[in-house]
């Protein structure tokens, strides 16, 4: 049985050929009383209501239209034969962003349709596009301005309470100041008409060879002013940055924000690409959407975990050679990032400097900024709100700085309370978000346009696995029956965190992980084994007599383990924690089992597919170079959140098999060998209530974690007590925890 797509279906054959050909495409539109198009065979592109939008991935065209609609369009679902996207504010703003303009947009996705434009996307195009980029943010002098060629946007801007009170009434002496105390600059010659040439052409380079470039008309150049143009300019806060951006967006003149980093005057940064560098081609497409128009572009890339973000990021900073700052989620991502900026750059160790829980001392920073640098830190050390004096005189020094770039790993997690106030907290021109998944369970994600700026690019998995950037994994969903006893005791039980236990220490579940470590340990594979409840993995490691890296793993500890996990022929399985989901780098593991989640986290999912989506020699010879497996207690809550958690790799094109009774019949398990050993597990289990799930320590990755609660669904319970259960007299007693213990 098969959930999701399966990639290995032949839809349609000749009588005599095996060969697969493509298959039927439907003689009708999916829109009622709207007609085909005569040649619509020859066009990739049907419509759907609601704006959304199908592709025919066996479309000579494929590649041209994936790459326009990729640059207009939400990808919804990419499976094997069709691709689903969904036309939406966020996604025109992203192409607008990267130099398209709705003219252009419309009449590229008229030649693409299978029948003409639907009047409701036309109608969308051009209201969202009627005021995008009408308005810039701009950086200079450390202070933040909002500036249009349309002084009748600002004043449309100044009528909200949130922007005029945001708004500075100290002008610097940079220009003559304008009516209505607006600034006013002259801009050089040719320079609006420039952009909109460059607009134009960056239309024919997204969609290839679809659009001709030759049919441009002169006709819109002639519209820009020649001479003249004049910019009108009003000083903001940068406290209320934050709420500025989002009330501008709310009003429908979202804040493009582009960086001039050729003329700006900030200290150069001595960073070269070695020749060694090598940049693959979806690379090369996500730094010309920043890069575009001469100009470095904020907003977010989204590629695939092992595809090469962090390269993303040292291109980019080693183009722009102004100050950077990299923010993290963890230590471990922060000496990642240092080791690949000495990998791929000329940068001096000089001018690489951290900034950690362990690494807080001998910080020296350039007497009056006049010397640029690299700064790596993780959000948790900037976000905290008390820290020590040492700490808090390097924040103040931060803060000080105009940055040329930030860098913004993991940008999914920026959305939280805790960590967007690091936005506000040091002022750069442009900013880059990474990441794999841009998805959050909850409302938060669409925060990040504002926060940061639009999508920018996003790669498709599929396209790259075959392509050889990814690996071929195999996705098993493993069903596993509850034991009678367990299965008792999970129906009578209350508590969630009791039922969740349960079903994490279900023994079928436990035999069938301890089956597949010793079958692909026996294939010379490298395992992870994650988990997410801390007793549970314990008990795991225990029994499977493997190392155990969660919360409370000193750095040290985890160096040394993952050390001997990539290069010992000794340590070939881990037990990991959710500490492990993001920013480490394990290419040597080969395959995954997961024993539980965090409830139905799609992120997840995704984050821990991508800790074996690294390229790999064949180790089964067939045609698979990684395995995943998710272990699933049978009838219980664990399958719901699994359906869910899967969601977001099935619309990436992955499928899961579902398997059951995968342990021979001559299995023994020495872990848990008979019912004996079953019911003092389940004794176990039953007495863990009183032990508290992992605590927050000052270790970041926990931290981040903590921070960014995704599902709060049965996340908590309430229990009533009474005062004799309160004070031991039901048999109750105190235990008192030190963090020694855990």
């Amino acid at each position: 049985m098969e959930i999701g797509s399966k990639r290995t279906i032949s839809y349609l054959s000749s009588d005599d050929d095996d060969t697969p050909v493509r298959p039927v495409v439907p003689k009708k539109s999916l829109v009622k009383g709207v007609k085909l198009k005569p040649d619509f065979e020859n066009r990739p592109v049907y419509l759907g209501s609601g704006r959304r939008v199908y592709l025919e991935a066996f479309s000579r065209f494929y590649h041209q239209a994936r790459d326009f609609l990729v640059a207009i369009a939400e990808p919804v679902s990419r499976l094997d034969m069709f691709h689903e996207y969904h036309i939406t504010t966020y996604s025109v703003h992203g192409a607008l962003a990267i130099g398209l303009d709705a003219p252009s947009i419309l009449k590229t996705l008229e030649r693409l349709c299978k029948t003409p434009l639907l009047k409701e996307i036309v109608v969308f195009v051009k209201d969202v596009a009627k005021h995008f980029g009408n308005a810039k943010l701009i950086l200079k002098q450390g202070k933040y301005f909002i500036e249009s060629f349309d002084v009748s946007i600002l004043k449309e801007l100044l009528k909200s309470n949130v922007i005029n009170d945001a708004r500075n009434e100290v002008l610097i002496h940079e220009s003559d100041v304008g009516e209505d105390e607006f600034l006013v600059r002259n801009l050089p010659m040719n320079e609006k008409a420039d952009d909109d040439l460059v607009s134009i052409l960056d239309v024919g380079r997204s969609i290839g060879s679809i659009v001709d470039e030759s049919e441009v008309s002169d006709e819109v150049l002639l519209q820009a002013p020649k001479e003249g143009t004049q910019m009108y300019a009003f000083q903001v806060s940068g406290v209320n940055i934050e709420n500025v951006k989002k009330e501008a967006q709310q009003l429908g003149f979202p804040l493009l924000e582009e960086y001039e980093f050729y003329n700006c005057e900030l200290p150069r940064l001595n960073c070269h690409l070695k020749p060694t560098t090598v940049v693959r081609p979806y690379q090369e497409k996500s730094l010309r959407k920043i890069f575009g128009n001469g100009r470095a572009r904020s907003g977010n890339i989204v590629l695939p975990c092992g595809a090469g973000k962090t390269l993303v990021g040292v291109v980019a900073a080693s183009t722009i050679r102004k100050s950077t700052i990299v923010l993290c989620s963890s230590v471990l991502a922060v000496l990642q990032w240092q080791s690949q900026f000495k990998l791929w750059t000329s940068l001096a160790d000089k001018d690489i400097k951290s900034f950690t829980s362990n690494q807080k001392g001998g910080l020296t920073f350039p007497a009056n900024n006049d010397n640029a640098f690299v700064f790596i830190t993780t959000y948790s050390m900037l976000a905290a709100s008390r820290r020590s004096d040492a700490n808090e005189l390097i924040v103040s020094k931060l803060k000080n700085i105009e940055w040329g770039l930030m860098i913004l790993d993991e940008v999914h997690v920026v959305p939280a309370n805790t960590f967007r106030r690091v936005i506000g907290t040091c002022r750069s021109h442009c900013k880059i978000g990474l990441t794999a998944t841009l998805v959050r369970e909850d409302d938060l994600i669409r925060d990040l346009e504002f926060l940061i700026g639009p999508k920018l690019y996003e790669a498709n998995w599929m396209d790259l696995t075959k392509d050889g950037f990814l690996a071929t994994i195999k996705c098993v969903e493993v069903g596993c029956e509850m034991s009678p006893e367990f299965f008792r005791e999970y129906l009578r039980s209350g508590n969630m965190r009791n039922k969740r236990l349960l079903y994490v220490m279900n023994p079928a579940k436990f035999r069938a992980c301890e089956y597949l470590k010793n079958k692909h340990e026996a294939l010379g594979d490298k395992t992870i084994i994650f988990g997410d409840d801390v007793f549970a993995l314990k008990w795991y490691a225990e029994k499977l007599d493997v190392p155990i890296i969660y919360g409370q793993t000193k750095e040290q500890d985890r160096s040394r383990i993952f050390s001997s996990f990539k290069r010992s022929s000794i340590v070939n399985t881990l037990v990991v924690s959710k500490v492990g989901d993001i920013a480490i780098d394990i290419p040597e593991a080969t395959v995954i089992i997961q024993i539980s989640s965090h409830f139905g986290s799609r992120r997840q999912e995704a984050q821990r597919l991508g800790r074996i989506l690294r390229p790999k020699p064949n180790s089964t010879g067939d045609g698979v170079d990684a395995h995943f497996y998710s272990l699933v207690s049978s009838d219980t809550q664990d399958m719901y959140f699994s359906a869910k958690r899967q969601q977001y790799l099935i619309d990436q094109g992955y499928s899961f098999s579902l398997q059951s009774d995968i342990l021979p019949s001559n299995n023994t398990s020495k872990g848990l060998p008979g019912r004996e050993e079953e019911l003092t597990l389940l004794q176990k289990v039953l007495c863990a209530h009183a032990t508290p799930p992992e605590a927050k320590t000052k270790t970041e990755e926990v931290e981040d974690w903590e921070c960014e609660r995704e599902e709060d669904v049965m996340s908590f319970s309430r229990a009533s007590r009474n005062i004799s259960a309160l004070t031991g007299a039901d048999d109750d007693v105190y235990i008192e925890y030190t963090n020694d213990s855990f």
